[in-house]
């Protein structure tokens, strides 16, 4: 306990707001006092409501944006209750500090149904409370920290055009947010054109994408799932520690298509985040769980397709309509807005 009452004030990040806490207590006295002792504490920098009513927290809960809640049990639906005015936390909501009047089973029941951070319980110690919400105070500056840190992207495609198909839009979107994005490319696609006009297509493609092109030269149309394809991208996983990976469904009608998926699966175990996107040869066995908003980014995309200027010659599904209206099926799924789809693997880093 010593080392958290020895961390430096909480003060947000440059452009952000204050370290936003909603109590909610619906013992006014008890609630006034609590919310006494927090603001009287000099190395909390804290913007505090406080809710006496239910009905008003589910409001304030609602329409504001909170960095923590404190809450008192009895504003929260225990298991197997029928409480009609109840705080509606959810898992994705803002962490949780409970507090009770007893340590029961259907209090801790509570307290984990809702996923609370932590149980205080009453009476309060004043400086036990400012002690935890230091705590918590402190594991959302970390938290935000790390999203506000560039990630490193590296998508992985079997042929020329099949990265800037499947998530072109999603390497814009990080591009857009400062992350690094690496193509890796794992043919030139000679099977698909001459190999060194693909290659100046990739270029350009890539450009148009901001994002830094790896070329590999393995059999178009023969692309194992051995260890020469996972080692090859093993290599990149192992030098570029990526935060996010993008690669083939297994659920595609190509061979080389199919092979990577599988390799990537060895390559880049140890990735947060592995992403599966949809290409024209995807089967109807394709079912994406995370649909990427691409409506900002929807004709940087369109541009970098339109780079693989052979390809689009050759192909219906390449046309700039095609693409749109890709996207803008797979957005029944997320607002009617641009999506790109993809099947989640793995997802730990947000």
């Amino acid at each position: 306990m010593a080392q958290i009452l020895e961390l430096r004030r909480v003060q947000p990040a440059l452009g952000t707001s204050r370290f936003r806490v909603l109590l909610v207590d619906p013992v006014s006295a008890r609630g006034q006092e609590t919310e006494r002792w927090l603001k009287s504490d000099g190395d909390l920098d804290l913007d505090l409501v406080l809710c006496t009513d239910c009905d008003d927290g589910a409001s304030a809960l609602r329409n504001g944006s909170w960095d923590l809640v404190i809450a008192d049990v009895d504003v929260l639906d225990v298991p197997g209750g029928t409480k009609q005015n109840t705080l509606p936390l959810g898992s994705f909501g803002p962490p949780l500090l409970l507090l009770a009047q007893r340590l029961e089973m259907d209090v801790v029941q509570t307290a984990l149904r809702n996923h609370a951070e932590a149980m205080l319980f009453h009476p309060l110690d004043p400086e036990a409370l400012r002690t935890q919400v230091k705590a918590l105070a402190h594991a959302h500056d970390a938290r935000q920290r790390v999203k506000r840190e560039p990630k490193v992207v590296l998508a992985i495609g079997a042929h020329p055009d099949d990265v800037e198909i499947g998530c072109g839009g999603a390497l814009v979107r990080h591009r857009s947010k400062g992350d690094r994005v690496v193509i890796l490319t794992l043919s030139h696609g000679a099977s698909g054109g001459d190999v060194a006009v693909r290659a100046r297509e990739s270029a350009r493609a890539a450009h148009l994408l901001d994002a830094k092109l790896r070329m590999a030269e393995l059999p178009d149309t023969n692309i194992s799932d051995g260890i020469e394809t996972i080692s090859l991208i093993e290599s990149a996983v192992r030098e570029l520690s990526p935060t996010y990976v993008y690669t083939h469904s297994i659920h595609d009608a190509h061979q080389d298509h199919r092979s990577v998926h599988r390799a990537t699966m060895v390559a880049a175990r140890t990735a947060p985040n592995l992403y599966c996107y949809q290409s024209p040869s995807s089967t109807t066995e394709f079912q994406p769980n995370l649909f990427i908003d691409i409506s900002d980014h929807i004709e940087q995309k369109v541009a970098a397709i339109a780079a693989f200027e052979s390809q689009v010659r050759r192909s219906a599904s390449l046309h700039p309509d095609a693409i749109r209206a890709s996207a803008a099926y797979w957005g029944r799924y997320a607002a009617y807005s641009m999506v790109e789809p993809m099947e989640v693997i793995r997802r730990l880093v947000r």
